[in-house]
């Protein structure tokens, strides 16, 4: 017999386990707490919706892609505890508005953009909560990009700031110039910031993310033998992120060898993230192997009639 509680915070079911005729009146006093706990538990609220127009979802989408660029501190991005602190309520207002929008009539391709948007802010959630490359992870702070990635973003967790050298065309206009000078002042406040924000024990990230720091050295290098000429202001600004980067290096290497081993990584967050920001069905390595040869079986029995492709031969 099931019968409902009159807890405020829901309509919840207990078994009216007292009627019950093999249990002892000791057992059933004994299981009553435990039974009355369950029945009080509140139940997860569905989200209010709200809308059902695309149009509020460009809206949000614009909003959320202001508030994810991080303010400014002292000339470099704020990436401090104390500003993701701070931010994380106005986050959680926008993820809510997300919640609140019903995609379901809508055509694919919108609902599409929808689930674009929800990975979106859920990787903004996961790295808040556990990667927190700016704390964990040195190679976060490198600045300076000389190719384009293969991705159509950076790989990796990135800063907002990236200088990317390589959509520069050399000698410089005086718009450029000064754009790149801009971007390279940025260098020297944002690696004196990583000197307070980087908290983490991961000996392996700090000891791999020196690499990328001595690359960002070299290339700062080869940009003011080879790119600037004698130009003073750009010479002043590349010689001023040297010298920050030389100093990072330093501290990186000393504060290295304090660091523990790191501990295991967490499967079950690793799983989450896969799903939920790249939205991939993974379930483990085993699993996504075999998910990853059925699908390519799948493919290679739709397509066996098909001509084969030639090799691309330009570039």
């Amino acid at each position: 017999m099931l019968v409902k509680t009159n807890h405020p915070f829901k309509d919840h079911v207990i078994f009216s386990y007292f009627q019950l005729p093999n249990m002892t009146l000791k057992a059933k006093l004994l299981w009553f707490p435990v039974l009355f706990i369950i029945a009080c538990k509140p139940k997860e609220t569905q989200p209010l919706i709200t809308s059902h127009d695309y149009r509020d979802l460009v809206t949000l989408f614009n909003e959320w892609h202001s508030f994810e660029v991080p303010p400014m501190l002292s000339g470099a991005p704020d990436y401090t505890t104390e500003s993701f602190d701070l931010r994380y309520p106005e986050f959680k207002k926008l993820q809510s508005r997300l919640s609140s929008i019903d995609s379901s009539g809508w055509p694919i391709d919108q609902q599409v953009d929808y689930e674009v948007v929800k990975a979106e802010m859920n990787g903004y959630d996961f790295n808040y909560r556990i990667l927190k490359p700016w704390q964990r992870d040195p190679a976060f702070y490198t600045s300076i990009f000389m190719e384009r990635s293969d991705v159509p973003a950076h790989e990796g967790p990135t800063p907002h700031g990236a200088i990317d050298i390589w959509q520069y065309s050399f000698p410089l206009r005086p718009e450029a110039k000064l754009k790149l000078i801009g971007e390279l002042n940025t260098i020297p406040p944002f690696l004196m910031q990583a000197q307070s924000n980087l908290t983490g024990n991961a000996k392996d990230l700090w000891i791999t993310g020196i690499r990328p720091l001595r690359t960002q050295r070299e290339d700062l290098q080869f940009i003011s033998d080879s790119l600037i000429g004698q130009d003073p202001d750009l010479t002043t600004a590349v010689r001023s992120a040297m010298t920050a980067t030389d100093q990072f290096i330093t501290w990186l290497e000393a504060e290295s060898k304090t660091k523990p081993d790191p501990p295991a990584s967490a499967k079950k967050n690793y799983t989450w993230y896969q799903q939920n920001v790249h939205l991939v069905p993974h379930l483990g390595r085993r699993s996504h192997a075999a998910q990853t040869r059925a699908r390519a079986s799948l493919v290679s029995a739709k397509t066996r009639r098909t001509p084969q492709q030639k090799p691309a031969t330009t570039p």
